[in-house]
């Protein structure tokens, strides 16, 4: 898991929490550093803060929501606007400062178990294309066969049969008038 903020005393503080708890964690004290570390690990959770200097928790978003990670936006200038943003650019919670430990350790699950989900359901479908294309190639022998059955068999039929039998001569009846 990820933790992105840019007070050092925050990110030590849910570090160490969510280590006791059995969780890997990393830290970023800027959002720069943050997508560094996003880029080498890929985590399946990161919490980002919203305001940080140079690249903000919003731009931090954007860069991670593409690659499978599950972000929980914490701020301490949380407003409706503000959440709104977060989650119409992918944010997977919106939660304050100061946040309630139990409150975050929900939400980190939560987001953990859908981005467990996440990958189980790629992971299956990319099990099933292959099966599905076999089953294609497998029919497309399969006509290509009796295609090819059915012209050889055209083919010998008219084989034995010799030259086509000419037509019967026929007298031209011609009158005079």
């Amino acid at each position: 898991m990820l933790f992105v903020d840019d007070d050092i005393t925050i990110l030590k503080t849910l570090c160490a929490y969510f280590e006791k708890r059995g969780y890997e964690t990393m830290q970023a004290d800027s959002g720069r550093e943050g997508i560094r570390l996003w880029r080498e690990a890929k985590p399946e959770v990161a919490v980002v803060d919203m305001q940080m200097p140079e690249v903000d928790g919003f731009d931090v978003l954007r860069e991670l929501r593409g690659g499978g990670t599950l972000v929980i936006m914490l701020t301490a200038y949380g407003n409706i606007e503000s959440a709104m943003t977060a989650m119409q650019l992918g944010a997977e919670n919106f939660l304050t400062k100061p946040v309630e430990m139990e409150h975050l350790v929900h939400a980190v699950e939560k987001a953990a178990e859908k981005a467990r989900l996440m990958h189980e359901n790629t992971e299956l479908r990319s099990q099933l294309q292959p099966t599905a294309k076999r089953r294609a190639a497998k029919v497309v022998m399969v006509v290509a066969l009796i295609t090819a059955a059915l012209a050889i068999g055209r083919w010998i039929g008219s084989a034995g049969a010799g030259p086509p039998p000419r037509a019967a001569p026929t007298a031209e009846v011609v009158f005079l008038v």
